[in-house]
């Protein structure tokens, strides 16, 4: 009988997994359907670099024939800002907007500025990265972990960081680069974390030993592989681990205290031309085409449903530190000051 029960729930998730595997497929086919009577649409991305923004567009395109995307990949904080002029010119230019810094949706929603809609296959998200909006104005559709990175030919194994506080020894005086959280989403979830985990005192001690202070969360890379750092405080593994590939001398570090997580959701502007490409679009950024290009840079992907190649940093295989929305929205704009007075003026 026991065995007959299990079978039967079994039976019964993979019929509702179908299910839901087919809704998706008939709003995209819906969707498409509508879409081809409309324009191009423009996506200001906050998430990930240039190169695979444009294989993202490319596949998109290849994927739906006579729809086309034009896309605009620039720092979290930056394409943030140009966001707001543009509605407060009432001139908006994006139609699809994603971005590492989850509260910035929110002053959007205040705004009214969203479009309401979940996508159909936002069930397949991971657990944590579900709902990260119960009104459903924006959706996770991507998340960037955030460990260490050393020079490994110049820090020994000995000498390599094991918790996130071991940077803040003396022997790194002049030997670490960070990025800044006024110019990287990324880098404003990192520094909320490290905040909310070891009081401001991280910083006071961090600033005592000279950094070398970017913008990026990626800007300190170049120095490592360049020999002028050691450590870079706070590093994509994805990238570092790219850019290993290539030859460079960099190692990830995973930080037994826990990787941070910066969720990064996408939204489509309610003053969209286009509204249908663009939900389309979204959809797109929840796809397996979206998650096998992620994972041929070493990064992980935002569905559960899907097994992640080896060597991946998945979210489901490490300890996390995720802030909460609300601690983001509280504490975010008063720690970048608080930055500025500790870390210098960036």
């Amino acid at each position: 009988m026991k065995q007959l029960q299990l079978l039967s729930v079994g039976l019964v998730a993979l019929s509702l997994f179908g299910a839901s595997q087919a809704t998706a497929e008939s709003s995209d086919t819906e969707l498409y359907a509508a879409a081809k009577t409309e324009g191009p649409i423009t996506w200001y991305n906050g998430t990930t670099n240039e190169e695979t923004a444009t294989k993202i567009v490319n596949g998109f395109i290849a994927k739906y024939p006579g729809l086309k995307v034009n896309s605009v990949s620039v720092g979290a904080q930056v394409v943030f800002q140009r966001v707001l002029q543009e509605l407060d010119a009432q001139s908006p230019q994006s139609d699809v907007y994603s971005s590492t810094d989850i509260t910035q949706f929110e002053i959007l929603k205040e705004r009214d500025a969203l479009l309401n809609y979940r996508p159909a296959n936002a069930e397949y998200l991971k657990p944590a990265l579900k709902n990260v909006d119960p009104d459903n104005f924006y959706t996770t559709t991507n998340v960037v972990l955030i460990g260490m990175a050393i020079n490994k030919d110049l820090v020994s194994t000995a000498d390599e960081p094991k918790n996130w506080t071991d940077i803040l020894d003396s022997k790194w005086q002049d030997q670490i680069g960070v990025g800044s959280p006024n110019f990287s989403g990324s880098m404003g979830i990192w520094t909320v974390a490290m905040e909310g985990k070891y009081g401001w005192d991280f910083f006071e001690k961090l600033s005592k030993l000279n950094p070398l202070v970017g913008q990026s969360i990626s800007d300190p890379l170049t120095t490592l592989n360049a020999g002028e750092r050691k450590i870079a405080a706070a590093a994509a593994p994805d990238v570092v681990t790219v850019q290993a590939s290539k030859g460079n001398p960099l190692k990830v570090i995973y930080p037994a205290d826990g990787f941070v997580a910066a969720i990064s959701p996408t939204a489509v502007l309610k003053t969209s031309k286009s509204p249908n490409v663009s939900k389309l679009f979204v959809n797109f950024l929840l796809s397996e085409e979206v998650a096998e290009i992620n994972w041929a840079r070493f990064a992980t992907s935002v569905r559960g449903d899907l097994k992640e190649p080896d060597g991946i940093s998945g979210t489901g295989d490490v300890k996390l530190i995720i802030p909460t929305a609300e601690q983001l929205a509280e504490k975010l704009l008063p720690l970048r000051q608080k930055w500025k007075e500790t870390m210098g003026g960036m």
